[in-house]
């Protein structure tokens, strides 16, 4: 077992964060997402799509994941000019080597370690919030606890951003409450999840609903695949966190990683990967989409 030591930060935070000079901005958007690939992209892929709409995007995490996604972008990075990297200094923690698991729980120090980010984000939150009318954040589920002290500004709105699906929340929280026969046809997630994330998520649930600021739920998903499923979440949600709550389904993101060595040669039809040669060759009215650890089929 190692420790991981990348105790520096790529850019300085002061020059980042805006001054009492600065010009007042109507709304800017602060995305915080939880420190894995596959939730690094899908909200990077979000900031794209937002800062496209010229609104200033502000992308925080630890230095050494913002790195990581940044090297793994399918988006080329200078065409980002309205998204700012705020990449703290990473802090100590331990490595361990992989398991033989399907569940990265070699990974766990690292999640656990995310919840250092509650004061440099809300020291990013507060100096934003002096120079902004509006400040928006869009947050990992995950990282719910990292926020918490966000509704203590009070132009400040929180979105909180699912990269699963809705069944895929219907599945978790069906499970969490026993309710076992409730949709049975729909897979469980027993030991899909080791216990260790299982304690973290279930931290990260005590302050989800504790924020006053929370104004919805964005999910990586579509109603043509989700609708029952989101229109059942959000009954649930309002029982739980009020009548006005809203959601939106705003995807499928795209999550491509770029590989740099991959050989140019292996295009269609050119030793591509299996998966994409069988769906290369199904049949036309079968619609596959992919979602973060799932699978959703749906014909026409």
């Amino acid at each position: 077992m190692t420790v991981v030591d990348h105790h520096h930060s790529h850019q300085s935070h002061d020059d980042q964060e805006p001054t009492k000079q600065s010009p007042p901005s109507v709304v800017v958007v602060v995305v915080v997402p939880f420190p894995l690939q596959s939730h690094l992209s899908q909200l990077l892929q979000l900031s794209h799509i937002i800062s496209s709409h010229n609104i200033q995007v502000h992308y925080v995490g630890y230095a050494l994941h913002i790195s990581q996604v940044k090297s793994r972008a399918s988006h080329a990075l200078n065409d980002a000019k309205r998204i700012q990297f705020h990449d703290f200094p990473t802090p100590h923690f331990l490595s361990p080597l992989p398991t033989n698991t399907t569940f990265p729980s070699h990974l766990i120090p690292s999640f656990e370690a995310s919840l250092n980010l509650r004061q440099p984000v809300m020291s990013l939150l507060t100096s934003l919030s002096k120079t902004a009318m509006r400040v928006v954040i869009i947050h990992d589920v995950l990282m719910s606890y990292v926020v918490q002290d966000s509704d203590s500004l009070p132009n400040t709105e929180a979105y909180i951003f699912h990269c699963v699906s809705a069944v895929s929340n219907f599945a978790f929280m069906r499970d969490a409450a026993g309710r076992h026969h409730d949709r049975p046809e729909i897979p469980s997630y027993e030991g899909c999840l080791v216990p260790e994330f299982e304690v973290f998520s279930n931290y990260q649930a005590q302050f989800l609903f504790k924020s006053g600021n929370k104004c919805g739920h964005l999910y990586n998903t579509c109603r043509l695949i989700d609708s029952e499923f989101l229109d059942s979440f959000l009954e649930e949600m309002r029982k739980i966190m009020g009548g006005n709550m809203k959601q939106w389904a705003i995807g499928p993101l795209e999550t491509v990683t770029i590989f740099k060595n991959r050989s140019p040669n292996k295009v269609k039809g050119q030793g591509q990967n299996k998966c994409l040669e069988w769906l290369d060759k199904a049949r036309e009215e079968l619609c596959v989409v992919h979602l973060f650890w799932e699978h959703n089929f749906h014909g026409r």
